[in-house]
């Protein structure tokens, strides 16, 4: 994830490369926490929290623009 941002054609802002990479941690934190508790296979692990890691900052965005959309509306 880091590195499709770095090497994005795309500027970014650090505001929004900071955002997407707290996201990504802080959801691959807690998803590993939960992961271990299911699914004995390390590498299968691994894989389930960087698919998770990889579309949270997504959701978050995708959160944000729903709320920001509500609000506006009030």
């Amino acid at each position: 994830m880091t590195a499709r941002l770095l090497l994005s054609q795309e500027k970014q802002t650090f505001g929004y490369v900071f955002r997407r990479l707290s996201a990504a941690m802080i959801v691959a934190f807690f998803a590993s926490l939960v992961v271990r508790e299911y699914i004995s296979s390390v590498s299968m692990q691994f894989a389930v929290v960087g698919a998770l890691a990889y579309a949270g900052p997504e959701v978050c965005d995708y959160i944000l623009r729903r709320v920001l959309k509500a609000v506006s509306k009030v």
